[in-house]
This record gives structure tokens, sequence and C-alpha cells, in this order.
């Protein structure tokens, strides 16, 4: 019996040193569990980005003008609307240095106005560097940048960008219509196959006839400036299914009516210093751009945070935002764009230049540009804008000159019967577009030109019909538009006989002789001179009616980070790639 008992306390004993380290074993697995558990809750917490440090990721939805549709890819060819939504995916051979120069850097440009930049505030883009005599300019190709090979409809795989790509650009831009202003002067060697060439993968040569002062507008950062591939050209360029680019994006899906999807370019060759540290670009993952043409809507979309950023927002509806959406922040900026009345005079009635003076008299330029861009902006901004060299202030102009500027439908009147040689009167034609700006200016052309004695017709084309008819120069009397009064390049595009947005039909040696000595002339103050006189005769031939140049603003919410209003690095280019989402931010004021 007690030996029955002694192996049962020996089996006891056997079995608790058995379990005993088991239990502890179990313990010390379940401690490490709820150590490693803590470590990845540690872990998890590290990753969430501190203040203030860039995030990769999420999704920016911008507008930039509204448009109903991207219309033809082929920027090079026709460049509205496509030129708001190329420069994400296109890139050109320069591009404004924004973080060195805007707000977030010296703060000496405000990278606001478009289309043109100044040359001092540019860096190189697909030009790494660029060197130029009187005679050639010489283009130094960046090493490393590729064409992503990425498309909806596949046209190439992905290759390196190399000087034979920039040639084929700049051939392909000087063959078309739209290079007409540049073409026509003349500055380039021709025939061009012999001319621009490239002498290796990195080294593009362009021979001059003479040295032209503004060639980088043209050859740098205007709207044809954006390179597309090649095989994107043989594909059919009009297509954006077929477009391949070397920028931060490329092109997911084009939304006919809906909006233009891109995805961010992993392979992307800029990188961005940020509190010392260096990032590649860009930070997001997707851009939408969406085609909303109706202002309201579009301001309703930017109020509940569907829109992160709208890039021009006019001075009413702005005033209503600062009311509704206080938490957004906001710039003003100078649009760069001076609407003007282009009076075709290559026949009649307006080849009569008193016809025309007493047109211009009749308009009421300051309520125009009171009641469309609410005041906001500069009246007198045409030919040059103020504080461009050639601008001649109003105070300044010759009496008979000033005087187009000072609303008199009286004088306007009696000039025009005296013209006429009767009291009747004559008919025009004004063709706009169906909402916006342009169709309330000619609505409010009709009872001011009615007052002395002129009988309006108003003509209404959708606004790509209406683009088309601009580009080809088809207009039959009067059209209402904008250019860009930046820089001495204006007179070319609007009155040289080959010039792209010649509405006027103008045609007049002297004055095409004098726009190619101010290019041609290295000493600026002799150019001011030139500038000064062709400012004088544009005036006089009251070839356009011009009624101011707007400011509007630019508006985005405090959790796009990285971003201080900039919207224009080239030519109607925005900077979305060195900015990120703040994913928390965003969470936390409820959107």
């Amino acid at each position: 019996m007690k030996k029955k008992i002694l192996w049962m306390l020996l089996s006891f004993l056997l079995v608790v040193a058995l379990v005993l380290p088991s239990c502890a074993k179990e313990e010390v697995v379940e401690e490490e569990e709820e150590e490693e558990e803590e470590v990845v809750e540690e872990e998890e917490e590290e990753e969430e980005p501190a203040v203030g440090v860039p995030q990769y990721g999420g999704k920016y939805t911008v507008i930039y003008f509204a448009t109903e549709d991207a219309g033809s890819a082929d920027v090079q060819s026709q460049h509205w609307p496509a030129l708001a939504y190329s420069g994400n995916v296109l890139e050109r051979p320069m591009r404004g240095d924004y973080e060195k120069y805007g707000p977030r850097g010296t703060g000496e440009y405000d990278f606001g106005p478009h289309p043109f930049l100044p040359i001092e505030f540019l860096t190189g883009a697909l030009a790494e560097s660029w060197e130029v005599t009187t005679d050639k300019i010489i283009f130094n190709v960046r090493p490393g940048v590729y064409w992503t090979g990425k498309s909806i409809n596949p046209v190439m795989e992905s290759r390196e960008y190399t000087a034979d790509d920039f040639v084929f650009n700049l051939k392909r831009f000087l063959g078309l219509p739209y290079a007409a202003s540049i073409a026509g002067l003349g500055f380039i060697e021709t025939p061009y196959e012999e001319h621009i060439y490239a002498v290796d993968n990195y080294t593009a040569v362009v021979e001059l006839e003479r040295f032209h002062s503004d060639w980088w507008l043209g050859l740098g950062i205007f709207a044809t400036a954006l390179h597309m591939a090649p095989e994107t050209v043989e594909a059919g360029p009009e297509e954006w299914e077929n477009i391949v680019g070397t920028g931060p994006f490329y092109i997911t899906e084009n939304v006919h009516g809906s909006h233009m999807g891109y995805a961010r370019n992993p392979d992307y060759w800029r990188t961005s210093i940020i509190n010392g540290k260096e990032y590649q670009l860009p930070f997001i993952d997707e851009l939408i751009m969406p085609f909303i043409p109706d202002e309201s809507t579009r301001m309703a979309a930017l109020r509940t945070g569907t829109l992160d950023t709208c890039l021009t927002v006019d001075s009413v509806p702005a005033s209503g935002l600062e009311m509704t959406a206080p938490d957004m922040l906001r710039a003003e900026l100078c649009s760069g764009d001076v609407h003007i009345i282009a009076l075709r005079l290559d026949r009649p009635p307006l080849d009569n230049i008193d016809v025309r003076r007493a047109l211009m008299m009749a308009t009421d330029q300051e309520l125009i540009f009171d009641t469309i861009f609410d005041g906001v902006g500069e009246l007198y901004a045409f030919p040059l804008a103020r504080g461009v060299s050639g601008h001649i202030p109003l105070e300044e102009l010759p009496p008979a000159t000033r005087e187009l500027f000072e609303y008199d439908p009286v004088k306007a009147r009696q000039i025009l019967i005296d013209t006429l040689g009767h009291e009747e009167g004559l008919d025009v034609v004004i063709e706009t577009e169906p909402t916006g700006w342009w169709a309330l200016t000619a609505e409010m052309l009709v009872p001011m030109w009615e007052e002395i004695g002129i009988r309006t017709e108003i003509i209404v084309h959708e606004s790509v019909a209406l683009s088309s008819i601009m580009m080809d120069l088809r207009n039959e009397m009067v059209m209402i538009r904008h250019c860009q009064p930046l820089a001495v390049t204006n007179f070319a595009e609007c009155m040289l006989t080959d010039g792209y947005i010649n509405l006027p039909h103008y045609s007049n040696p002297y004055y095409d002789e004098l726009v190619r000595q101010v290019f041609e002339t290295v000493d600026p103050d002799e150019r001011r001179l030139i500038a000064e006189e062709l400012f004088l005769l544009t005036l006089e031939e009251v070839a356009f009616i011009p009624f101011g140049m707007q400011s509007n603003y630019v508006y985005w919410w405090p959790w796009v980070k990285n971003y201080y209003g900039e919207r224009n690095i080239g030519c109607v280019t925005l900077t979305a790639e060195t900015l990120w989402i703040d994913q928390a931010l965003k969470g936390e004021m409820g959107y």
C-alpha cells in the first residue's frame, strides 16, 4: 500500500515537472506575442508622417480652366483647350523655377500670369542647359529622361528621350500653322532639315539667320514647345489615348464630359529638396482634372471639398467663397490675359480707320471691365502691360490716340456720319461663344454700338468650333478673344502679317519690319524705343478694342501641402508634382 501511494506521488511530480515548463513556455510565447504587437503598433505609429513631412499617395483634384472637354490632344497643332491638360504629361525644354524664385523660395515672382515667364526665372527641363550666340542656339539635352511608354492605347515601349526627339518636335512645330509668328520672323536658318539637327544623343543645334531677343518663348516654354513622342505622332497625336510623355504623370482615362485622369509616373526624373532631404517626385498617386464649365457647379465642388484646388476663380464667386468656405487659402494673381475686340480691317466696312475709331469711342471699355471683371485688374494693358519694356502710360499718349480710350458716343456717331456721308449706319457681325465673358461682352456691345447707328448680329459658336475659327483666321468681321501683353512677342502674334492670332488680317510691311527689328536688336535701350513705336502704331491702327486684363484668384484647401498658389510654370502648366495631400488634416476638417 505504501509502495502504491509512493508511485502515485512520483507520477504526480513527474506530470507537474513536465507541465510546468510547458506552461512557462506558453507564458513566454504570449509575452513575446504581446511585445511583438506592441512593436508593430509602435512601428505603425512611426509610419504616420510628422507635420510638414512630405506624404506619398492620395488623389489630387484640380481645375485650371473651366472647359467642356480637353479637345484635340495635338497641342502643337491646336493648342486650346489641350494646353490646360497636356502639361501634366508632356514637358518642354524649359520650365519656371518656382521652387527657387516663387513664394516658397526668394519670392521674386509669383508664377501667376500666363503664358509667358521672364527668362531670368526659368530653369532647364528637357534641356539641361543652353548656349546662345548670334548665329546658333545649342541645347544640351538632359540625360536620363525617359518616355514613359504608358498610354491608354499602347504605342511604344519606354525609352530614353534624346536630341533626335528634340529635333523632331521642333521641326514638326515649325511646319505647322501655329508657328507662323515664329517661323515668319525668319530668325531660324532654312531649310530646317539642314539647320536644325542633333550632334549626338544629348546635343541639339538650331542655327540662326539672325539674333532673336525672345527666342526662348517659342522654342522653350510656349504652348507648342511641349514635346510628344514621335511614336505618338505616328499613331495619331489628336487622340488623348495615344499621348506618351516624359512628365510626372501619364493619362489613364479621358471621360468626355466628366474628367481627365492621370497616374503617377514612377520613373520621373525630377526630385525636390524639402527641409534638407531629397524626395523623388511626384508625391500624389492620382491626378484628376474634371470638366465643369458651369461656374455655380464648379464653386459648389470647391466649397464642398470635391475639388482640392481651383486655379482660376473670378472676383464675384471669390467673394462668395470668403463667406461660405473661410478655411480655404487663396492667392490673388494677374491673369496675364488682356481681352480684346478684334476688328477685321481687310474688307468693308471696317477697312476704314475712321469707322474703327468710331467703334472704339462708342465702346464703354471701363463699364465692360467693371461688369465682367468686377474692376479687378488693369484696364489699360494693351498691347504691352505696365512694367514691360516699351509700354507707354496712357497720359503720355498723343491726344488723338488717348481719346480712343474715352467713351464718347456723341462724337463717335458724328465721326461715323461724316465718314459714311449718311445717317443710316451700317451692319456688323460679332462671333462669340455661347456663355462666358466674351458672350457677355458681345451682348453689352449691341446697345452701345446701336447708339451710334450700328446694327449688330451676334453669331454663336461652340467653344471648340470658335477656337478652330480663331486658329484658322476664318473670322468674319468682329471677334472677341484675348492675347498676352507680357512680352514684345505680342506684336508678332497679333498684327504681324503672318501672326497666328492676326484676326484683323492686318498687313503692313513697315510694321513687319519693326517687329523684326525689335527682336533682332541686342541693345535693350534701342529695343525699347522700337517697342514704343510699335506700341503707338498698334493703337493708332485701331485693329483691336481692348477692355482690360483681369486679376483673379487661386483657391485651395489647407490639406494641399507644399503649395503656395503658383499656377503657371510654362504656358498654362500647373505644379501638381511637388505638392502632397495631408490625409489626416483632410479627415480632421470633415472631408
